[in-house]
């Protein structure tokens, strides 16, 4: 097992830009997983924004664990680091996702193939973050 809570920062604050501008944008926290481990990033949005050719691809699979699409946030930083601490529940989801993640050449492009377990932890990761709002800590004022 591996313990992924060292990617967690000191503070996680998603921001909101202004709404009063032609070209909006937001804040996004994901949980990102390839053939090198996990890592945990934020991301600056745009109304056109498009994903990565590696996402694209599926070899970098990438997993919201909040938008700032609304209001701005801050994430609950220890619970998160907690459910990354081996064992936790992300943690066990992350590690059978990240041994079941192969590249392969379809004939066009490398593109990430996931082996059925970790297919099946890709699913369930998607829906627990679909139906947790575990890790914002709180609603912080509109930038």
């Amino acid at each position: 097992m591996a313990d992924y809570s060292r990617i967690v920062p000191a503070d996680i604050r998603l921001d909101r830009g202004p709404t009063d501008c032609a070209i909006r944008s937001w804040s996004e926290l994901y949980l990102a997983v390839d053939t090198s481990g996990v890592s945990l990033y934020t991301k600056t949005c745009r109304d056109n924004d498009t994903p990565s050719i590696a996402a694209w691809h599926g070899r970098v699979l990438q997993y919201l664990i909040d938008s700032a699409y609304r209001d701005s946030v801050v994430v609950a930083r220890d619970a998160l680091a907690a459910d990354l601490r081996e064992g936790g529940r992300l943690a066990v989801l992350l590690e059978r996702i990240h041994a079941g993640l192969k590249i392969k050449w379809n004939g066009k492009n490398h593109v990430g193939v996931l082996t059925t377990d970790a297919r099946a932890a890709d699913a369930d990761l998607s829906a627990m973050l679909d139906r947790d709002d575990n890790y914002r800590a709180r609603k912080t004022p509109s930038a």
